[in-house]
């Protein structure tokens, strides 16, 4: 079974749970299943869709698994990662990036991946979809770049965390199912928060040394234009930036925006916390941005 590069992890993309590209389930009822498997054959799902708020309606399916997670839930957050035991439900990782430089991010990483050669895996994806609506000569048309907001960019993570979906507050929504929410613009505090959380804690990656302005976890990651060298080396030129100001992706993403600024909140909070615990140094040196 192939291993996704850390102990005890095993991706469910090499035993048909989820797709390659791993942005969806192979099959919704086959990742229902994985889901409540006592004995999973993979530890590691990484999706895109659904999104959460539908997701977390179809579990609901089963009102005896509900309930029974639900039960686990409660009891398991009180606990570190580690000592969570063999618990057949999984836990739900992620991190929250601000909604105006997600968009644009998410608008480069697009047109980058389509416009690049070979497109190996994304070529369906990219020629069937992704191109014929939003690049060729349509790409230098603000209407393109509006109708891209309007699907990606339009409160993207909490439109499906609704009451429709049984969710009252998407900002409980991640605060009660989530084991972690760690936040990209803070990615290395974050990174390390969750190895203390996961009790591999390093002090001397995760505290600031004197004369030292990052952390030095920072050098085991990648540089931060690493992905858009690789576009430009695969021939992905050209790209222009999204033709919507800020103000404009703002108005659009009330709702995300203030899920965002919580759990920003919440994240210094208990880096804060652990600094104190610790005696150390990490949110103030720590903080480059992803």
């Amino acid at each position: 079974m192939h291993r996704a590069g850390l102990e005890g992890v095993y991706d469910c993309a090499a035993v048909g749970v989820t797709n390659g590209d791993h942005t969806a389930p192979t099959s919704w009822p086959l990742l229902a299943r994985w889901w409540y498997d006592e004995r999973p054959q993979c530890t590691l799902a990484s999706i895109e869709t659904p999104e959460l708020g539908d997701m977390h309606a179809k579990l609901a399916t089963s009102s005896a698994a509900v309930q029974r997670w639900q039960a686990q839930q409660r009891q398991q957050r009180q606990q570190p990662i580690a000592a969570r035991g063999s618990s057949s439900l999984p836990q739900m990782l992620s991190y929250l990036r601000h909604p105006i430089a997600r968009c644009r991010s998410h608008w480069r990483y697009e047109q980058s991946l389509c416009r690049r050669r070979p497109l190996g895996m994304h070529a369906q994806y990219c020629n069937k979809y992704f191109l014929p609506r939003y690049g060729g000569a349509a790409i230098n048309d603000s209407r393109t770049h509006v109708a891209f907001a309007e699907q990606y960019c339009t409160e993207h993570v909490s439109r499906s965390l609704s009451p429709a979906n049984g969710i009252a507050s998407a900002v409980r929504f991640f605060v009660d199912q989530f084991a972690f929410v760690g936040i990209s613009e803070l990615f290395a505090p974050s990174l390390c928060l969750f190895l203390h959380q996961a009790r591999r804690f390093r002090r001397d990656l995760c505290t600031c040394s004197p004369g030292e302005p990052t952390l030095l976890i920072e050098r085991e990651l990648p540089p931060q234009n690493a992905y858009e060298e690789a576009m430009l080396r695969q021939g992905a030129v050209g790209v222009p930036p999204l033709m919507l100001n800020d103000a404009d992706l703002r108005r659009r993403n009330p709702q995300d925006i203030a899920v965002y600024e919580a759990m920003l909140a919440a994240l210094k909070h208990r880096v804060r916390a652990l600094e104190r615990q610790l005696n150390a140094s990490i949110l103030d040196c720590g903080s480059r941005h992803r």
